[in-house]
């Protein structure tokens, strides 16, 4: 199965994926109307607002590639797609972020800042990819040597970020605090 039949087969299942792509947020409104306002962080709320987050999150990161690559790779004009597999998501997945965060602190959700740092980090790459596909910087960079290594600094810092938030500890992401 090719990349291009995974497309079509979620196109023509369309009642199943408009229900994945709306199961979460709606999940995370129905859980935010039955606990008491601020005591979204409590258990099990906030386990619950992390299936909802988790369950957003993969389509949602799943799509934002989708669309990365077709930008990039395949000049696949956006407008000629299919929304809901393309968009749809990736609206959920920022529905469901929204209703969550109306009624819990993200950060008190198991996992969050690593899923966070997960979502940065592959921001930061396919940031990168487009420019150096933009730049076309193969055999000779002829900006200037200050450009190119604030371009370097730049992607570093947001990677290292990314990669402290995934990888780093428990309280990692409260640094500071």
């Amino acid at each position: 199965m090719s990349f291009a039949d995974l497309v079509r087969a979620a196109e023509q299942a369309w009642p199943l994926l408009l229900a994945v792509v709306l199961l979460p947020a709606l999940m995370a409104g129905i859980i935010g109307l039955l606990h008491a306002p601020g005591r979204g962080g409590d258990s099990p709320w906030r386990y619950l607002y992390a299936l909802a987050i988790y369950l957003a999150a993969i389509p949602g990161m799943f799509s934002a590639t989708l669309v990365l690559y077709a930008l990039l790779f395949t000049g696949e004009s956006l407008l000629e797609v299919n929304l809901l597999v393309y968009f749809g998501p990736i609206a959920g997945m920022a529905a469901a972020f929204a209703l969550a965060r109306r009624s819990v602190d993200l950060d008190e959700i198991p996992g969050f800042g690593r899923l966070s740092g997960l979502l940065l980090m592959a921001a930061v790459s396919f940031a990168a990819v487009f420019l150096l596909t933009r730049l076309r910087l193969w055999v000779v960079f002829r900006a200037n040597l200050l450009w190119f290594f604030a371009l370097a600094l730049g992607v570093f810092a947001a990677l290292k970020l990314g990669a402290a938030r995934l990888f780093g500890r428990r309280g990692a992401s409260r640094a500071g605090q």
